[in-house]
């Protein structure tokens, strides 16, 4: 968790959205970490020390912002952040083979939401397919400096592959059966 605490700024990480690249180009701009003491709890949790403190009662609110991705990407990465093994390039996943490697994150899941964590606290949402754009208007709306993008921890067995090499027509349609209306509702459907 980032907080800028002149401009009222939190920033909440979700993973597979470029959160390291993210987080170094806030931290670039005036960010600071900040424990994390309760945020999936909810940022109104009484022990959440970003928003309260003695002076959050006489100064603006804090904005909170997170990022998120469109669904059969971020499962596709998911999915390949599992594996180990160089021999594994050319893997795809079926529908059983996506539920398996999706179990590894079911911790930031909830039953129909991949992006749970923080999108109800959130009063902006960066797009990862936009990131870069989104974090200069961020920034400037603020008036902070503009941020520099660094492509960081890429996700191993990648390399360019579109959503359609590495999920089979089945696992496709699992995600899009599973987190259909939230990706309707961010509009990603």
């Amino acid at each position: 968790m980032l907080a800028h605490h002149d401009r009222r700024l939190i920033y909440l990480a979700h993973p597979a959205v470029a959160s390291h690249s993210t987080k170094r180009a806030l931290l670039g701009v005036g960010f600071v970490e900040v424990p994390r003491v309760a945020h999936h709890e909810r940022l109104a949790h009484p022990r959440s020390p970003c928003v309260t403190s003695p002076a959050s009662a006489t100064m603006p609110p804090w904005v909170v912002v997170s990022t998120v991705r469109e669904h059969l990407d971020a499962a596709a990465d998911f999915a390949l952040k599992t594996l180990s093994r160089k021999d594994e390039f050319g893997i795809r996943f079926d529908r059983d083979g996506l539920i398996q490697r999706l179990r590894a994150f079911e911790w930031a899941f909830e039953p129909h939401r991949m992006w749970a964590l923080h999108t109800d606290d959130s009063h902006v949402l960066l797009r990862f397919e936009t990131l870069e754009a989104d974090l200069v208007a961020l920034c400037a709306r603020y008036d902070l400096p503009t941020p520099t993008l660094e492509h960081l921890n890429p996700t191993l067995h990648r390399q360019g592959r579109a959503v359609e090499d590495i999920l089979l027509p089945d696992a496709q349609a699992y995600v899009r059966e599973r987190f259909g209306d939230e990706m309707r509702a961010l509009g990603y459907a």
